[in-house]
């Protein structure tokens, strides 16, 4: 769920309530919700001042998201390179026969 749903639930408002209020359009506030757009810094101003909220709170930075790949598993991480390589692998030992059936 998104953290614009969250603090509007929280509030009570439905998405046409915090259109009304923030004055951006219901279907845009839907699309930020479901995460298909993304606001324009001014948008999410204005929605952090309508939420009553700060934009890093709303909106956090990358740099406060904390990173998927630090968080797998060190051995799926080695599994998936693995399989990865044996991939290549097959794909490099196909290629020369490719290339000679073509040429023939």
């Amino acid at each position: 769920m998104s953290r614009i749903r969250k603090i509007r639930k929280r509030k009570g408002w439905t998405q046409a309530e915090l259109s009304r209020r923030s004055k951006i359009s219901y279907a845009t506030i839907s699309r930020f919700e479901a995460d298909i757009a993304s606001p324009s810094f001014r948008l999410k101003r204005r929605l952090a001042r309508t939420l009553k909220t700060d934009v890093e709170s709303l909106f956090p930075t990358h740099k406060n998201r904390k990173d998927k790949r630090t968080q797998a598993n060190p051995e799926d991480q080695i599994i998936e390179f693995q399989k990865k390589d044996q991939a290549r692998q097959i794909q490099a030992s196909v290629r020369p026969e490719e290339k000679r059936r073509k040429k023939r």
